[in-house]
């Protein structure tokens, strides 16, 4: 991807997610003796699902609120710039608490 912008990408994992929710894999079946990284024969864990995320995605996709998330988005650049108007309560409340970086950076 040329020149990668916040609505691009953004745009590419929704893409991801909805073709990934479509093929939602089974919850990890092995023991945790297997769950040393390459040993284990099922699904990687970090590539299961993020239920939290999914059901907010699900939520905008069947209530038709995407293109109107993508108008609000497209204003959206940088990190340090504040949250554009527009957006649905739910999705701002969830970017709210992930738009930060973790306790130990």
């Amino acid at each position: 991807m040329e020149n990668p912008s916040r609505r691009k990408v953004l745009s590419l994992g929704v893409a991801l997610g909805v073709v990934g929710a479509g093929t939602a894999t089974g919850a990890w079946a092995w023991p945790a003796s297997a769950s040393v990284a390459g040993t284990g024969t099922g699904t990687d864990p970090a590539y299961v699902w993020d239920d939290e995320v999914d059901r907010l995605l699900v939520s905008l996709i069947e209530s038709g609120q995407v293109p109107a998330v993508n108008a609000a988005m497209a204003s959206w650049v940088d990190n340090d710039d504040p949250l554009p108007a527009g957006l649905p309560p739910e999705l701002s409340t969830y970017l709210r608490g992930v738009n930060r970086l973790p306790d130990w950076a």
